[in-house]
């Protein structure tokens, strides 16, 4: 373990991905992949084009409901096989040691719906979490 999350961050950055192991309850890539993916869709201009200027501020907070939900649902479909691949590693004694090992093994043994197993739950844990995040910091 890390002392100092600023010492895992420099470890990280010095090391190849296909070199690090799964030593910390979370897998650093995989939230990365999903925000990347979640802020391009949240953008709620996009969703005020549509419902036009005027419409979009009075309905504004219906808006960041919407942009963030729809924003976490595709972040989720994203993330879901770097989560599959995480919960393995972490639940199943000798599975795996790296995400490098563990992917291709969920895909040989299980398919590629070993890899969305948990997209429900996942979706039902952090669709309403993202929406209330959202509505609450993003109004101005």
């Amino acid at each position: 373990m890390f002392s100092s999350l600023l010492e895992a961050a420099k470890l990280s950055i010095r090391t190849p991905f296909n070199k690090v192991e799964c030593a910390t309850s979370t897998n650093a890539s995989s939230p990365v992949v999903g925000r990347k993916i979640q802020a391009a869709d949240a953008n709620p201009v996009y969703y005020a084009n549509i419902l036009g200027e005027e419409n979009a501020y009075l309905y504004r907070t219906w808006l960041y409901l919407a942009a963030s939900a729809s924003a976490e649902f595709f972040a989720d479909i994203a993330l879901a096989p770097f989560e599959a691949a995480k919960v393995k590693i972490q639940t199943t004694p000798g599975f795996a040691n790296t995400m490098r090992e563990a992917m291709p093994r969920i895909a040989k043994e299980e398919g590629i719906t070993g890899f969305y197993k948990g997209l429900v739950p996942l979706w039902m844990r952090q669709i309403p979490y993202t929406m209330m995040k959202f509505a609450c910091f993003e109004r101005q």
